[in-house]
């Protein structure tokens, strides 16, 4: 296609952006992403490969290298504020569930960089930049760039994250389409506004294995004094010492 209607703009060169633009080009249309990164923006947490996504990534053909770069997740533990081990699984993890299904996590990283190799040769990168101005007709759409020349496309896809400007350029402000919807957290032994403190119980007990091949029982201390957090075994990467919460440094 090499008309308006057939090229499309994409803003944002990250999972959706990326898996948007190979989708297009493979049925035919003209592809151009814009980045405002100098290149494939790094860094980010692991990303669990699930459900639909697996068929997703089975039918682009990277679903063989996705299960090349996976994190070999091994496990989880509960951990004390001081780092000490209370609890200890291999068979699950809290968000990524049991660890004989064929879900998949990787590396933010890794997943883009799959992502982007995948694209074909159709499709046009513009790194370093981004969309200033968008003016539509019954033809198609106006695009200037910061520092690129404009060009006409038939469709604009916003890829660009949660605080979208493309998405602003077009209906404006964002604040007017946020809705609250809850998430307030209470530091320990603060009153609320009408007076009362949080509860301070004793949390759930764990059971552990222990040495001689024993196991016992045992409940954290209240968790006002030692809250416990989680972390994942991998394999070949080191989470660190001292509390973590899912891999992350605590």
């Amino acid at each position: 296609m090499t008309d308006t209607n057939g090229r499309i703009l994409v803003s944002g060169a990250s999972v959706a952006g990326l898996t948007a633009a190979y989708w297009l080009d493979r049925f035919g249309f003209e592809v151009t992403v814009v980045e405002r990164s100098a290149g494939l923006r790094p860094g980010g947490q692991a990303l669990d490969i699930r459900g639909p996504a697996l068929e997703v990534a089975r039918r682009m053909g990277v679903l063989d290298e996705f299960r090349k770069r996976t994190t070999e997740l091994r496990g989880m533990s509960m951990v004390d504020d001081s780092g000490a081990e209370i609890y200890r699984t291999t068979e699950r993890t809290l968000t990524g569930g049991r660890l004989d299904s064929e879900d998949l996590e990787v590396l933010r990283d890794d997943l883009i960089d799959v992502l982007h190799g995948a694209c074909g040769a159709g499709v046009r990168f513009i790194f370093g930049n981004r969309i200033t101005s968008l003016n539509q007709d019954d033809h198609g759409i106006d695009v200037e760039f910061e520092n690129a020349a404009p060009g006409r496309f038939g469709v604009v896809i916003g890829a660009d994250g949660a605080h979208s400007g493309t998405r602003r350029l077009v209906f404006g402000p964002e604040k007017p389409f946020l809705r609250y919807m809850g998430g307030r957290r209470l530091r320990p032994g603060r009153r609320t506004r009408r007076g009362h403190r949080p509860l301070r119980g004793r949390g759930p007990r764990v059971r552990s294995a222990q040495s001689g091949g024993r196991a016992r029982t045992q409940r954290p201390r209240p968790w006002r004094r030692r809250p416990i957090r989680t972390r994942r075994l991998h394999g070949l990467r080191d989470v660190g010492r001292g509390p973590v919460i899912e891999g992350l440094p605590g």
